[in-house]
C-alpha cells in the first residue's frame, strides 16, 4: 500500500475531530490493512465542507477552448456505507455567483498517504485522504450558461449528466488545517450518451461528440490549473496498493480489511484524440490494466481484473481497453497539490472476487464498468509508517456497474459501487 492504507468505514470516529492536538494528526491508519477479509472499521478524521475557486473547461477535439471561473462547494461528507459518502456539491458562477449544477456525490474512500513540499519555502506536510466520484448533477433553469456546462442539459434533453472524478481532503500536520482538490468529468457521447448502452442517450446527431468538460479545484491566482499542460501517458508496473470490496460479503454491514496487490501492469498501447477518433492528439491513451491480489479463493486464485477491448469505432465503441484522458495540470510548486496532473480513467473490465467465490448468491466473475482518476507528479510522498512504495503515481477507480451479466444500460448516471482498485505506479 502506498503511504498510507486505506479504507473506509460507516462511521466517523468522535476521537479523530480536529480538536485533538495537532501535532497528532499525522500520520493516522485508516484500520484497512490486515488479514484477508477480516472485519474492520474504517478510521477517518472528520471532513469539512470547503468552497475553492475553480475552473470550469470545455474542450473540443480533444483541445480546451475554454475556461471560465467557477466556485465549487462540497458540503460535509455523510458516511452510508463502508468507506462510502455522500457529499452535496455545488457548482457556482464565479462572476454572477448563480448555481449553475448541484447534485449529491457520492464518494468512495480509496486510501490516504503523506506529502510534503519539497520547493522552498518548503517543510509542510500533509495526510491526504482520497475518495473516487461519481456524481449526476443537475442543471439550474437560466437563459444561458458557461460553456462547460454541457448541451446534454439544454432544454428539451436532459435535467442532470453524469461526472466523475475524485476528491482530495489534505491536513497540515503541524496546524490540523484541511485543504482540497477535487476533478469532475463528463466525457463525450460515444463514452455516456451512446445510443444503445446509455440510460441518457444522445438525440438525434448528438449532444456533444467532440466536446468534453471538466471542473477543476483549486483554480485560482495562489494555484491556476493550465488546461493545455497535458501529461504524457506513462506506463509501469503495479507497485504497491489494493482493491476491496465494499460490501461484506461474509459478515453482512461490516467494513472488510483491503486485498493486498501483488503484482500487475499499468501498459499505454496508444495515444489519440477519441472525440472524434484523430492521432492529432495525444490527450487520450488506451492502456492494458491489470493486477494480481493476496487473498486466494478455494481454488487458489486471487482476486484479479484485467480491462477488456470494447471497440468499433463504426458502432461509437471506444473503450481501448483503459481509456484516459489528460486535461492539463496544476501550475504552482509550492501550493497544495504541487505541480499535479489529474487524468481521467474509465472502462470495462472482468473482475473475479476471491472474497465471493463459494458464497451462495454472489457471483465471484463480473463485468465491471470503472470510473475514476490517476494523479502524477505533485508533491514529493513521504515513505510510510506501514511501508510500500514511495511514488507519486496513483490510480484509483470504482465500479458503477458490476454483474455476471450484461444488462442494458451499462453507463449514464451514478449507481451503487461493489469494487474498488487502487494503485500505485
Amino acid at each position: 500500500m502506498l503511504a498510507l492504507r486505506k479504507l473506509t468505514s460507516l462511521t466517523l470516529t468522535a476521537a479523530l475531530v480536529t480538536a485533538a492536538p495537532a501535532a497528532a494528526q499525522c500520520f493516522i491508519p485508516d484500520n484497512l490493512d490486515g488479514p484477508c477479509w477480516e472485519p474492520t472499521d474504517v478510521n477517518l478524521p472528520d471532513l469539512p465542507a470547503w468552497e475553492l475557486e475553480a475552473g470550469g473547461m470545455c474542450y473540443q477535439q480533444c483541445g480546451v477552448v475554454s475556461k471560465d471561473p467557477a466556485l465549487l462547494l462540497w458540503d460535509t461528507p455523510i458516511a452510508n456505507n463502508c468507506g462510502q459518502f455522500t457529499s452535496d456539491v455545488k457548482v457556482i458562477d464565479a462572476v454572477s455567483g448563480v448555481t449553475l449544477m448541484a447534485g449529491k456525490a457520492q464518494m468512495d474512500y480509496t486510501r490516504t498517504w503523506q506529502e510534503a513540499n519539497t520547493v522552498p519555502p518548503f517543510g509542510t506536510e500533509y495526510q491526504v485522504w482520497r475518495f473516487a466520484v461519481k456524481i449526476d448533477l443537475e442543471v439550474q433553469p437560466l437563459p444561458a450558461s458557461p460553456c462547460y456546462v454541457p448541451p446534454c442539459m439544454a432544454p428539451g434533453a436532459y435535467a442532470e449528466s453524469f461526472w466523475y472524478g475524485y476528491v482530495d481532503w489534505a491536513q497540515d500536520c503541524a496546524t490540523g488545517q484541511f485543504t482540497n482538490a477535487s476533478v469532475l468529468f463528463h466525457n463525450c457521447d460515444d463514452f455516456i450518451h451512446h445510443p444503445g448502452l446509455s440510460d441518457h442517450p444522445a438525440l438525434g446527431v448528438g449532444f456533444h461528440p467532440g466536446q468534453y468538460y471538466a471542473i477543476v479545484a483549486p483554480d485560482n491566482a495562489a494555484q491556476p490549473f493550465d488546461p493545455t499542460a497535458l501529461a504524457p501517458a506513462r506506463s509501469g508496473a503495479l507497485t504497491a496498493e489494493a482493491v476491496r470490496n465494499v460490501n461484506n460479503l461474509l459478515v453482512p454491514g461490516a467494513c472488510t480489511k483491503e486485498e493486498r496487490i501483488t503484482n500487475g501492469v499499468h501498459q499505454v498501447l496508444g495515444a489519440a484524440c477519441l472525440c472524434p477518433l484523430s492521432l492529432n492528439s495525444n490527450a487520450q491513451a488506451a492502456v492494458h490494466f491489470d493486477g494480481f491480489g493476496s487473498c486466494p479463493d478455494a481454488t487458489g486464485i486471487p482476486s484479479n481484473f484485467t480491462s477488456l477491448q470494447v471497440w468499433n469505432p463504426s458502432l461509437g465503441l471506444r473503450w481501448y481497453e483503459l481509456i484516459e484522458t489528460s486535461i492539463g495540470s496544476w501550475t504552482s510548486p509550492t501550493v497544495y497539490p504541487g505541480r499535479e496532473a489529474p487524468i481521467l480513467a474509465e472502462g470495462f473490465f472482468f473482475y473475479h472476487d476471491s472474497c465471493a467465490a463459494g458464497v451462495a448468491g454472489v457471483a465471484a466473475d463480473t463485468l465491471d464498468m470503472m470510473y475514476g482518476a490517476k494523479t502524477v507528479d505533485g508533491f514529493q510522498v513521504l515513505p510510510s509508517p506501514i511501508g510500500g512504495a514511495n511514488t507519486q503515481n496513483f490510480l484509483d477507480m470504482a465500479s458503477n456497474y458490476s454483474s455476471p451479466g450484461v444488462f442494458l444500460p451499462l453507463l449514464g448516471s451514478t449507481k451503487p459501487s461493489d469494487h474498488l482498485i487502487y494503485v500505485n505506479m
